[in-house]
């Protein structure tokens, strides 16, 4: 095993500018000191051993200064609702619509009455069927746009048809960015979706500062089933788009997070929502092995709920809310909300900065 002083960190795979290199050696020199690990031991240390140089942290532009993404516990089905640095929302998939009371409590509790846009990645009930109840319920109004794969009128809302490419929200410095829906990738690329609805996920990086969080659905791209995570994992890459925190697609299903869309995204951490006793044996061995190869090597996964599939070592379940706060230079995890398991981790560097945190690593060499 070599040294700590020849240990990588992800930024040092890509492209690396003058501030890179600069960053590259300031982590050397500390490297060859005491080391900390931001894994399970990050929880609970104090924010001063973990916080980065304040030459690398820019000033607040919006008066909170954070954006939060709570990934909700809807069971076996999706939904995340994004608190943006303005205090405007957006919320992507809605559970079953036997969820949606879990969707209302969290939003009582953060005093949410308005959402300000919705987004339904594809047309599947476990995704989109709590939508219905919200709108009955007067979570929206004439101030919400409403997203999807169509212009169409849905629930008694419009629905806004979303196109590769499209910007969906962009203030106080976060953008929402869709680089895939109907299998139409940014860039031209099209896959045949073979009448899989799941291949026509739309998948959106919501980006704050330097901070990137990636959102797609059902996505696949494994097995028999149409790959558009190839090409979804190549536009991210030909844009520079590094990624903190992947929702994991279709649940943990070994029909998607294919190893090669994985080594192209790199992500640092992951989330899964899935419900306990699901009949698909979700999250699958053959996906948290991927998230945990080699070339990959995700720090940890994060799961609403245990599931009915495989588990691995670095593995947390909240068994509830789980909230992704950040304020683009760095990101922490928590659970949230009555029942969920109390866990704390973090914070971390964006891969912008995680040269200057020579304690940020992803493996030993």
């Amino acid at each position: 095993m070599l040294s700590p002083c020849f240990r990588t960190v992800k930024t040092m795979k890509k492209r690396i500018g003058f501030t890179g290199i600069i960053a590259a050696l300031w982590g050397a020199a500390l490297l060859c000191g005491p080391l900390l690990r931001p894994t399970d031991s990050c929880a609970g240390q104090s924010e001063a051993a973990l916080t980065p140089s304040p030459v690398s942290r820019p000033a607040a532009d919006s008066p909170s200064g954070t954006m939060r993404i709570y990934m909700i516990d809807v069971g076996q089905g999706d939904s995340a609702l994004v608190i943006f640095p303005d205090n405007r929302t957006m919320l992507i998939d809605a559970g079953e619509r036997e969820s949606a009371p879990h969707i209302i409590d969290l939003l009582k509790r953060l005093g949410i009455r308005t959402l300000d846009f919705l987004v339904a990645s594809h047309g599947h009930p476990d995704h989109t069927g709590g939508f219905a109840r919200l709108i009955a319920e007067g979570y929206t109004g004439s101030s919400t746009t409403a997203y999807s794969w169509s212009n169409r009128e849905w629930d008694g809302i419009t629905w806004h048809r979303v196109k590769p490419g499209d910007v969906l929200h962009v203030s106080a410095g976060a953008t929402v960015t869709c680089y895939a829906i109907g299998s139409r990738v940014v860039g031209g690329a099209y896959v045949v979706p073979e009448r899989n609805i799941n291949a026509r996920s739309m998948v959106l990086n919501i980006k704050y500062r330097g901070f990137d969080y990636l959102s797609g659905g059902d996505l696949t791209g494994s097995g028999n089933h149409p790959n558009v995570e190839d090409p979804v994992g190549d536009a991210l890459a030909r844009a520079g788009v590094e990624i903190d925190v992947y929702k994991v697609h279709h649940h943990g299903s070994r029909y998607s997070s294919n190893l090669y869309f994985l080594r192209k995204i790199m992500p640092e951490f992951a989330m899964i929502s899935m419900g306990d006793d699901n009949p698909f044996g979700h999250p699958t061995r053959a996906v948290l092995k991927r998230l945990n190869d080699p070339g990959v090597h995700v720090t940890r996964i994060f799961q609403t709920e245990s599931g009915d599939g495989a588990t691995a070592p670095n593995v947390t379940v909240a068994h509830g809310q789980i909230v992704v706060t950040t304020d683009g230079v760095t990101y922490r995890f928590a659970g949230e909300g009555p029942g969920s398991t109390p866990f704390s981790y973090g914070p971390y560097p964006v891969d912008e900065f995680a040269g200057s945190w020579p304690m940020f690593r992803r493996r030993n060499s």
